[in-house]
């Protein structure tokens, strides 16, 4: 559903299109316009049929086959004519259509997707650092915990100091859960929101580079990079094929 207090997006008062004629009008305009030439059209059609009515098994001498060859001459003099006619009636539509790609694809939407993509790439970089430094917070709990329960452990070994021992199975455990929880849930650190309700997650995707083309199998060669990206994609993707390096991409993505 749209933010009714999202700012409007470009274009937003712009009038609309002026509207085009419908297909069956114009081709009802055009016909009009181009009657003498469909005309011309349906003779030299009937004409094809009275031919091929006299002479379908065959042309039989020498007369018949001179006007066969005129005939053919004034179709395809015919043929060449129309087609130039609609390649003229045609280009400035074709050119009205390029120059609004120009305008409102390669100038407008292209770039803005772009700039979109530029930023996100920002983005990435910074919630990639959020998470390493968060992961390696966590990591460093886990050492400490892990060095202090190992200690514990030793001196009540050292001592055969029960009491000791109980405290060091306590510090054990906690050393076991920070551990654990050194990695756990880090995806969702990264979420970041924006005033405007854009909400940022960092998700994690497999994709490739090519180290050592010689090592690459011959099946995967021309990399056909659609069928490869398919065969690395998700949890049960390959993650080792010769000759390329297999790794995961984090790529932001905002909803």
């Amino acid at each position: 559903m749209d933010d009714p207090k999202a700012p409007p997006g470009i274009g937003h008062n712009a009038p609309p299109p002026a509207p085009l004629p419908e297909p069956e009008v114009l081709y009802a305009a055009w016909s009009r316009e181009h009657a003498a030439l469909l005309a011309r059209r349906d003779q030299l059609l009937a004409a094809l049929q009275r031919l091929e009515a006299s002479h379908g098994a065959g042309i039989a001498d020498e007369a018949t086959a001179g006007k066969a060859a005129d005939f053919v001459l004034l179709l395809e003099r015919e043929a060449r004519h129309v087609e130039e006619l609609r390649k003229s009636v045609k280009a400035p539509v074709l050119a009205a259509g390029r120059t609004l790609d120009r305008l409102l694809k390669t100038e407008t939407s292209d770039r803005l997707a772009d700039a979109a993509a530029r930023v996100a790439r920002l983005l990435t970089d910074y919630q990639v650092r959020k998470i390493a430094a968060e992961r390696e917070a966590r990591e460093q709990a886990a050492r400490e915990a892990r060095e202090a329960a190992d200690a514990l452990a030793a001196t009540a070994l050292a001592q055969a100091d029960t009491a000791l021992r109980e405290q060091a199975l306590v510090l054990d455990q906690a050393a076991q859960q920070a551990e654990i929880a050194a990695t756990a849930g880090l995806a969702g650190l990264a979420r970041t929101r924006g005033e405007s309700g854009a909400v940022a997650d960092l998700k994690e995707d497999w994709t490739y580079e090519v180290v050592d083309i010689a090592q690459v199998p011959r099946e995967w060669l021309m990399v056909d990079d659609r069928r490869l990206r398919a065969a690395i994609r998700g949890p049960e993707g390959l993650r080792s094929i010769p000759g390329l390096r297999i790794h995961p991409e984090a790529r932001t993505t905002v909803r």
